[in-house]
């Protein structure tokens, strides 16, 4: 069943791929709409940690500073 989510989450996360977009990926902000960033916490560098770590069976280290691993 987790195996399952994981799938549907890194479907959903690679569904949101554009490679028009200048990192690949936007978050989205309520007031001004996409924001193209390339930073840990909302932008392309944290969309990939996160894709790395559901493509791997092993917690990355980088995890332990947001106390999640």
């Amino acid at each position: 069943m987790l195996a399952e989510y994981t799938e549907s989450c890194l479907r959903s996360i690679m569904g949101q791929y554009d490679p028009r977009k200048p990192f690949g990926f936007s978050d989205f902000h309520p007031l001004t709409g996409p924001v193209d960033s390339p930073g840990l916490l909302e932008g392309a560098a944290g969309v990939a940690l996160v894709l790395a770590s559901l493509t791997r069976d092993v917690s990355p280290d980088w995890e332990r500073i947001f106390l999640t691993g």
